[in-house]
């Protein structure tokens, strides 16, 4: 599927200024990229962009399995909760 103008708002900048793809929002002003499943599941403050995950999973390296990753973060979640 191609890009296509999103009702999201970027959670770091609030924009609304974002393309929607399958599983993603790329935020065209702060240009940070979001899982759309996360931010369905975490609130805004909490929301790590794709960009910043990976910079935390580097230091992580079993965290970088996809289902580890949803689990931790929704960990995360329920902590700061």
């Amino acid at each position: 599927m191609g890009k296509m103008q999103s009702s999201y708002c970027c959670p770091r900048c609030q924009s609304r200024n974002v393309l929607e793809y399958d599983d993603v929002i790329e935020c065209l002003d702060c240009s940070l990229t979001f899982t759309k499943d996360i931010l369905e599941e975490v609130d805004d403050e909490h929301v790590l962009s794709q960009e910043e995950l990976g910079r935390f999973l580097d230091a992580f390296e079993e965290l970088k399995d996809e289902k580890k990753r949803r689990n931790f973060l929704k960990s995360l979640d329920k902590d700061l909760s």
